[in-house]
C-alpha cells in the first residue's frame, strides 16, 4: 500500500459494512484523497461522515510509508468517540494481513500499530470533547457546532498541527447562526485557508435514489420538490415528521436563526460539560438506570414525562439532585416512539417502583389524562399531572430559562435534547400574551424540551404557601405592613392575603 487510492480501491472490494461490500459514494472517494491542511464541512445527517472520517484515519496510519503518525479525532460525546474506534477496528479486521499493520494495543477509544521496523507505532486516538494535545497529528473535529467548548477546542487544535506536514478537519451538521463552526463556515476574510464544502442529503446513496441525477437537478428545486422526486422511503418520512426550518438544517446545509431562539447555543453548551471527569454520561433505558444508579452521585431524583403516540414520541426525563445543592443534573432523557399507553404505564411503573424518585409531573393534557389519573391513584403524592395551558407553559418554560442561564442545569451531550431545546420560540400574540412553541412550520413537539421542563417542575413546583402557613408569616410580619400586631383573626388574614407579595 503506497498511497491512499490504492486502499480506497482494495477496501470497496474486501470491506464488508453490514455483510454487504463497503461501496463508498463519489464525495466519500473526493474525501479520502484530499490532503489539504485546513478543511471545513458543513453536511447533512446519517450520509456517512464519522464512517468515512475513520476510513480515512485507518489508511494513513496504515501506510507502510508512514512513520509516527497520529490522528485525534474530537468527537462530541463518549459514545461518538467509541463509534470512531469501533468503525476503524471494523475496517482493519476487513483487510488481508499484507495491507495492514501488526497491532500494537487496542482500546476503547485508541488504537496503535506498529509501523515497519516495530521502532515506533502510529495511533488513532478518539476524545470525548477533550481538547486536543501530544505530538503533532492530524486533528477532525466532528459534530463541531455541538461542542460546548468550540473556541477552546479549536484554539488548542492549532499548536498541534503548528509543525506542518498535519490537517485539521471540521465537520458538522449545522446548528444555528452562531458559534464557531459558523464563524469559520461563513467568515472567508477572517479564515481564508479553509476549504469549505457542504455535503447535501441527496449526495448520499443511503437518502437518495439517484445521486448522478439529483447533483445537478436537486439545487434547483425546492426543499418538498427534491425530497418527493429523489428521496428514499425513509428520508421521506423524516421530513414528514419535521419541519422544514428543522429539515432543511439537520439535511440541507442551512441555519436556523439563533436570534428567533429563547434559549441560545451559548446558554446550551454553558450547561453542557465536555471535560473527560464532568461530563454527564446519561442513562439509555430506565433498566439501566435502576442497575447504575447510586445515591451518592445521582442524588434525589426528579422525573418529567412528556406524553406522545403517534405524532409525537413520549419522552422520560430524570434529574438528579445532591443534598444542598441548587444543580439539577439530566441524568436520563428517553425517547419513546408509537409505544402504546399499557406499555408507556408500565415503563413509569417500573421506574417508580424502583427508582427513588421524589416527585414525577406527568403532561395530562388531551390523551395523556388517563394515563397520569392513572399513575396519581398508584403513586399517591408521587405524581402529578399537569395540565398544559399557554399561563403553565409559560411559567415552566421561564423556570428553564432562569436555571440555565444561571447554569444550574447540567446536560448530557444527547444531540436530540439540545435541537429541541434550541427550537423553541417566543411568540408574543396579538393580545400581548406569550407562547411557546417551535417556529410556525414545525411538525414536532421539541418533546425533550417539554419533558425537561415538566422534570424541573417537579424539583420547583412553585406551590403556594397553605391557609395556615401564610397565617403564621402574617403574625409575624403583621397586617399590610404595619408594626406587628397580637391576636390577629383568620378573617383578617383572609382580608390581606393577597397584599402579602412574597411568602
Amino acid at each position: 500500500m503506497n498511497n491512499n487510492e490504492s486502499l480506497i480501491d482494495i477496501a470497496e472490494g474486501i470491506i464488508k459494512t453490514d455483510n454487504a461490500d463497503l461501496k463508498l459514494d463519489f464525495w466519500q472517494k473526493y474525501y479520502l484523497r484530499e490532503d489539504h491542511p485546513f478543511m471545513i464541512v458543513s453536511k447533512s445527517r446519517r450520509i456517512g461522515w464519522s464512517f468515512v472520517t475513520a476510513l480515512k484515519g485507518l489508511i494513513l496510519a496504515n501506510n507502510t510509508n508512514r512513520y509516527k503518525y497520529d490522528k485525534q479525532f474530537v468527537s462530541y460525546s463518549h459514545e461518538d468517540a467509541k463509534e470512531k474506534i469501533n468503525f476503524a477496528r471494523e475496517f482493519y479486521h476487513s483487510l488481508p494481513k499484507k495491507y495492514r499493520k501488526e497491532i500494537y494495543s487496542d482500546q476503547k477509544t485508541q488504537l496503535e500499530f506498529w509501523d515497519v521496523g516495530k521502532k515506533s507505532v502510529s495511533r488513532l486516538i478518539s476524545l470525548p470533547c477533550k481538547m486536543p494535545r501530544g505530538r503533532g497529528s492530524d486533528i477532525s473535529l466532528d459534530e463541531f457546532a455541538f461542542h460546548a467548548k468550540d473556541e477552546q477546542i479549536y484554539s488548542a487544535s492549532l499548536p498541534v498541527i503548528a509543525r506542518g506536514g498535519y490537517s485539521i478537519e471540521i465537520g458538522s451538521t449545522p446548528f444555528g447562526n452562531k458559534g464557531k463552526f459558523h464563524e469559520i463556515m461563513t467568515n472567508e476574510k477572517r479564515y481564508p485557508s479553509f476549504k469549505r464544502i457542504s455535503l447535501y442529503w441527496w449526495f448520499s446513496s443511503a437518502l437518495c435514489k439517484n445521486v448522478t441525477e439529483a447533483v445537478h437537478k436537486a439545487p434547483d428545486m425546492t426543499t418538498q420538490q427534491r425530497v418527493e422526486k429523489y428521496g428514499t422511503d425513509i428520508l421521506k418520512e423524516i421530513f414528514q415528521s419535521m419541519g422544514l426550518d428543522d429539515f432543511q438544517q439537520e439535511f440541507e446545509c442551512a441555519y436556523r436563526d439563533e436570534l428567533a431562539a429563547f434559549i441560545t447555543l451559548e446558554m446550551i453548551q454553558a450547561c453542557t460539560p465536555f471535560e473527560e471527569n464532568e461530563e454527564i454520561i446519561p442513562f439509555k433505558t430506565i433498566d439501566e438506570f435502576i442497575i447504575g444508579y447510586r445515591r451518592d452521585i445521582h442524588g434525589t431524583l426528579y422525573a418529567g414525562y412528556d406524553v406522545g403516540r403517534t405524532n409525537n414520541a413520549a419522552v422520560l426525563t430524570i434529574l438528579g439532585v445532591l443534598p444542598d445543592s441548587e444543580i439539577k443534573t439530566c441524568w436520563a432523557s428517553i425517547e419513546y416512539k408509537k409505544i402504546k399507553f399499557r406499555v408507556q404505564e408500565d415503563n413509569l411503573s417500573k421506574a417508580l417502583s424502583n427508582l427513588p424518585i421524589h416527585r414525577m409531573c406527568i403532561d395530562s393534557t388531551g390523551m395523556g389524562m388517563e394515563l397520569a389519573e392513572n399513575l396519581e391513584d398508584k403513586f399517591l403524592r408521587r405524581v402529578e399531572g399537569i395540565t398544559f395551558s399557554n399561563p403553565v407553559i409559560e411559567e415552566m418554560a421561564n423556570n428553564l430559562y432562569l436555571t440555565m442561564e444561571r447554569i444550574e442545569c447540567l446536560l448530557p451531550s444527547i444531540r436530540d435534547l439540545q435541537v429541541h431545546i434550541h427550537s423553541i420560540r417566543k411568540i408574543t400574540t396579538v393580545s400581548k400574551k406569550s407562547r411557546f412553541d417551535c417556529d410556525a412550520n414545525a411538525k414536532h413537539h421539541a418533546d425533550r424540551f417539554f419533558s425537561l421542563c415538566l422534570a424541573l417542575h417537579a424539583v420547583v413546583p412553585g406551590k403556594k404557601k397553605d391557609f395556615y402557613a401564610q397565617w403564621k408569616d402574617l403574625q409575624k410580619k403583621g397586617v399590610k405592613g404595619k408594626k406587628k400586631k397580637k391576636g390577629i383573626t383568620p378573617y383578617q388574614v383572609i382580608q390581606n392575603i393577597k397584599r402579602i407579595k412574597r411568602w
